[in-house]
């Protein structure tokens, strides 16, 4: 059984070295979105935008400031060059279940929050995904008293290979990643 769970994407913020440093060797201004450590982006969307390298980073956010300023930058586009689906991706286990026991029912409270996340393999190499929940309303999950159960963590991802073409700097790959669904269900050892 399974249960939809509504969904917060985040990303992890930058260390305070990390942000001072970027900050000094691309006097680009950054937002809290921003992971340099993981070379990812969280958009507004909640999408996570994440970069082969740390110079095709700094370009997409020197573009994304310019174009906000009112700057003119001409884009030849966007392509999205390859799309995979991720099903019931497992994303980690609950806090709520820290050990393996046999239970005949896992409870989880109204207004607990927890984050999962984890490293995704693609064709593009390996990707981070990540969300938080909040439990809406208490929930009593079934289980088999008869075997080792933990609650895990599982979404819908949809992530797509990105190839960006701009006069000035070129051609450069990112892979966005969109959580689309999320669920909390049973795992058994």
């Amino acid at each position: 059984m399974s249960f939809g769970i509504n969904q917060e994407v985040s990303a992890s913020v930058l260390t305070k070295d990390l942000k001072d440093t970027a900050i000094a060797d691309s006097k680009v201004e950054f937002e809290p979105a921003v992971d340099y450590e993981n070379l990812q982006v969280t958009n507004d969307d909640g999408s996570i935008i994440l970069f082969d390298n740390l110079e095709d980073m700094e370009i997409y956010l020197t573009t994304s400031k310019e174009l906000q300023s009112g700057i003119g930058i001409n884009w030849y586009g966007e392509t999205v060059v390859g799309t995979e689906y991720k099903w019931f991706h497992f994303m980690g286990y609950s806090k709520h279940t820290p050990s393996w026991r046999k239970a005949s029912e896992h409870h989880v409270n109204s207004g607990e929050t927890e984050t999962f996340s984890a490293t995704v393999k693609t064709e593009w190499g390996d990707v981070t995904a990540s969300y938080t929940r909040t439990t809406g309303v208490t929930s009593v999950i079934p289980a088999d008293p008869s075997r080792y159960s933990r609650l895990g963590g599982f979404a819908d991802l949809k992530i797509e290979r990105i190839k960006t073409t701009q006069p000035s700097f070129g051609t450069r790959y990112s892979t966005k990643v969109k959580v689309l669904d999320t669920y909390i269900d049973v795992v058994y050892k």
